[in-house]
């Protein structure tokens, strides 16, 4: 230990009257320090010399071996194995040369509580800790750790009754415990099954209700019979809902996320899914509910929101790639979340409207594009959510130039708690160039489309997002479809039509890591008096955002000089095991991309499909937001790419 740490544990001053019991007690406390530390053998002592005008005081220290777990063993078991025991049940573990591992009494008293409970729920409900023997090794630098335990017998589920209940019969709580008599008897089922109950009344207004399980054990005929207590109590109803703790966020913008009323009945999912809301608006970094009884008589409670804000909802983004269809590219980006139009031109006061501002340009040697956004999620104060987006995009392809400018509007609203519907116009003007002064050279598929286009278009789309965080999802799916149609009749050059669906869904596993997997397929074609889908409203697959381990545009059909003609028909897929190292800032992934674009329906071939794989990493930085690495690896191309990405991958 160094010398500071233990000057902070001895309070015996310079100065003070000399006390022997205020030395005994420092004494004890750096011997109590050591051992935490696992300098089990540490001996600390004091000595006191005469001095002019006083004493001085040395306490000599001899520090010893410090002491590891090298190894647990267990006896008395046949059950449970040595490595089940040792591996999923204690939180003691063994040193390992990453970890060191010193014992800690307390966590192994605990460790006896949760052997006999891995037991219970076998069916053993009178397995025990017998005895433990703690012996050191290697001049003590070494600790092994025995336990015995006594297993005793199988016990069986047997009869379950349940007690007190009113407003839902014994059938239906029946249906929530995982059941059956005569199979072994597990206490962590009975557990689940008493808070399914609980839950149960909870998410239906009985805040109050009082779920208790009683066991009765027959040792003689080896069952475990349940009585399972109910006190329903009367429903609560919600008085009041408070916000807190929101400096610029008004508190309109909190409240419309709220599934929790005023004069509503307290139901606990409700609260859940009204915090899990809160949280996907990212303007937060905590939100603190709690529920105070106003007047237990009547049954009334106020519902606090506590939160705290993020420093800065602005997000700005800057940097660069490369890759050998695009050249070196360069970007900046302004994300505005919560933003507030009121304030303008006052820039600075621009907070706390939930409304969402963009701005992003992107420069190159074969890519330009200039972008402006703005979301009102609740236009007028309604549930209506209104946004639009204008943009002028510059692409320089081997054989022609590609322009665009236009821009689109779109409304939204709620179908239900987890379905939104949506419909958009977009009007751009595409001008394709041809690189060639000779239009002769210039392959037939795109010499057809040379010349500038109008294409006005309206989509329509559902989606339904289960995710309980859209930022980093551990559960739930997030699922859309949406069709496009394009035509003269509403202003445009071009007739076509386009249909696109896709689904993710998410997984939760161990140690909090995920798999996540994404589906997405569509198909685009023309109608009316368009002979070809246009180049430029093809599919195409490779990049970042689809398939890793290719270039933008390199994962389809070629022309014979090897350019990527795009697809009518298009269907890829993502796998990603994401392993959280600080779960809100900082994950590591593993992926497998697959995708393919054909030029028709009829040529879908799944052995056309390429693969890529890799690993990754996500970076949660401040001002920015979620910041993606990937190394892939192209199995059909036998090379890698490094992407760079902004947000979730999907």
């Amino acid at each position: 230990m160094k010398r500071k740490a233990l000057e902070e544990i001895v309070k015996v001053k310079e100065g003070e009257r000399l006390s022997l019991s205020r030395l005994n007690a420092d004494v004890e406390a750096m011997k109590k320090s050591y051992f935490e530390k696992g300098y089990r053998f540490a001996d600390v002592s004091y000595r006191i010399e005469e001095v002019r005008g006083g004493v001085k005081v040395t306490y000599a220290i001899t520090e010893g071996p410090k002491a590891v777990v090298r190894g647990i063993a267990v006896a008395g078991n046949d059950v449970l194995s040595d490595w089940y025991i040792v591996n999923k049940v204690l939180k003691t573990k063994v040193d390992r040369f990453y970890n060191t591992k010193i014992l800690d009494e307390e966590v192994l008293e605990e460790d006896f509580r949760r052997i006999e409970a891995a037991y219970a729920n076998r069916g053993y409900v009178r397995a025990k800790v017998v005895d433990h023997e703690i012996d050191y090794r290697k001049k003590r630098s070494s600790i092994h750790v025995t336990i015995t335990v006594e297993e005793g017998r199988l016990y069986r589920a047997g009869e379950l009754r349940f007690m007190g209940n009113e407003k839902y019969d014994d059938e239906k709580l029946y249906e929530l415990v995982d059941w059956r008599p005569a199979r072994p008897f597990s206490e962590k089922k009975l557990d689940e099954g008493v808070e399914n109950i609980r839950s149960l009344y909870k998410n239906n207004g009985y805040l109050f209700a009082a779920v208790e399980a009683a066991e009765e054990i027959e040792d003689d005929a080896g069952v475990v019979n349940v009585t399972v207590r109910v006190d329903e109590d009367r429903p609560a109803y919600v008085r009041l809902v408070d916000i807190s703790g929101n400096v610029s966020t008004r508190d309109k913008v909190i409240r419309r996320e709220m599934r929790l009323q005023p004069g509503e009945i307290y139901k606990e999912n409700k609260l859940i899914r009204s915090v899990q809301r809160l949280h996907n608006l990212g303007y937060f970094d905590e939100i603190r509910p709690d529920i105070r009884v106003a007047d237990r008589e009547t049954g009334l409670v106020d519902l606090e929101i506590d939160v705290v804000e993020k420093a800065n909802t602005a997000k700005v983004n800057f940097g660069a790639g490369y890759s050998s269809l695009d050249g070196l590219v360069g970007t900046f980006s302004l994300s505005w979340a919560n933003f507030d139009a009121y304030y303008l031109p006052k820039i600075w006061k621009c907070k706390g409207g939930g409304q969402e501002l963009r701005l992003s340009t992107e420069f190159g040697r074969r890519r330009t594009q200039y972008s402006f956004g703005f979301t009102e999620p609740h236009l007028f104060d309604t549930k209506t959510l209104g946004a639009f987006d204008v943009y002028n995009i510059t692409r320089i392809r081997p054989y022609y130039n590609e322009k665009r400018f236009g821009g689109n509007v779109t409304f939204g609203r709620p179908l239900s708690e987890y379905v939104r519907g949506r419909s958009t116009y977009k009007f751009e003007s595409v001008d394709v160039v041809s690189r060639y002064e000779e239009p002769a050279k210039l392959p037939a598929w795109i010499a057809g489309e040379v010349g500038r286009k109008n294409t006005s278009a309206v989509s329509l789309g559902v989606e339904r997002d289960s995710r309980d965080n859209i930022f980093f999802p551990q559960a739930g799916s997030d699922m859309e479809i949406s069709t496009e149609v394009a035509g003269s009749v509403i202003g445009g050059d071009v007739e076509f039509w386009r249909v696109i669906a896709g689904s993710s869904w998410f997984f939760k596993h161990v140690w909090e890591t995920v798999l996540a997997i994404r589906v997405r397929g569509g198909y685009v074609d023309r109608y009316g008096l368009t002979r070809l889908v246009p180049l430029y409203e093809r599919f195409y697959l490779g990049g970042a955002n689809t398939v890793r381990g290719y270039d933008e545009w390199e994962v389809g059909p070629r022309d014979r000089f090897g350019n990527p003609e795009g697809g009518k028909t298009m269907f890829y897929t993502n796998f990603e095991y994401r392993i959280p190292i600080s779960k809100e800032f900082f994950h590591l992934i593993a992926f497998w991309d697959s995708g393919y674009c054909w030029r028709e329906l009829r040529d879908i071939n799944i052995q056309d499909m390429q693969s890529g794989v890799g690993g990754g990493l996500r970076i949660n930085i401040p001002m920015m937001g979620l910041l993606g690495i990937d190394y892939g690896y192209g199995i059909e191309a036998g090379s890698g790419r490094i992407h760079f990405n902004i947000g979730s991958t999907f």
